[in-house]
């Protein structure tokens, strides 16, 4: 990305960023949540029916949105609401996103932000940092840490195949599993 399209971006963060305060929240002050999916993941619907449960047993009302940048033919299709759903086709020059399509997402405030999709991508960006949230939660790093809360799922030293010591990052956790190890730890604040 040149410097013409890193200032568009910046340009865009800029403009819709949300700058306000966010810290842990207890689940007993929280009444929405949103939460980022990506539909590309086979674990997609199992991760937003865990979610559906977790929330509803705290009265939470809960939003969930997805990122699919798949190319789609006549053999893939689209697995998710596609007012919710994120595409390629809504990515524009300098891979901005499609305000058309993102205004909407953006617009309502939140109590908790979980991001659980793995893209690094502007897109995702600029939904986690321009999303208003009181508690962000995420599993991916973006420049200017815009999550109070980072789950990074690591690998077992046996299962390490670069011989190195210590974990490495492990991208490739389900996303179920990641929202759970959120669920163990969202009802322990206080």
């Amino acid at each position: 990305m040149g410097f013409i399209g890193r200032f568009f971006r910046n340009r865009r963060l800029k403009k819709y960023s949300c700058d306000s305060r966010t810290g842990f929240i207890p689940l007993s002050s929280a009444k929405s949540a949103v939460v980022i999916i990506d539909a590309e993941d086979s674990s997609y619907s199992e991760c937003r029916k865990t979610a559906e449960e977790f929330f509803r047993r705290y009265g939470i009302s809960v939003r969930f949105l997805y990122s699919d940048f798949r190319k789609f033919n006549k053999t893939t299709r689209p697995v998710s609401d596609a007012a919710d759903t994120i595409t390629r086709k809504d990515i524009r020059i300098f891979g901005l996103p499609r305000m058309k399509k993102v205004r909407p997402m953006i617009a309502e405030g939140t109590d908790i932000l979980i991001s659980l999709s793995t893209d690094t991508g502007f897109v995702t960006e600029f939904l986690v940092k321009s999303i208003k949230a009181r508690f962000r939660i995420g599993r991916t790093l973006f420049p200017g840490e815009p999550f109070d809360l980072m789950i990074v799922p690591e690998q077992k030293e046996s299962e390490a195949t670069d011989g190195k010591e210590g974990n490495a990052p492990e991208p490739h956790v389900p996303q179920t599993d990641v929202f759970n190890t959120i669920a163990d730890f969202l009802p322990k604040i206080k």
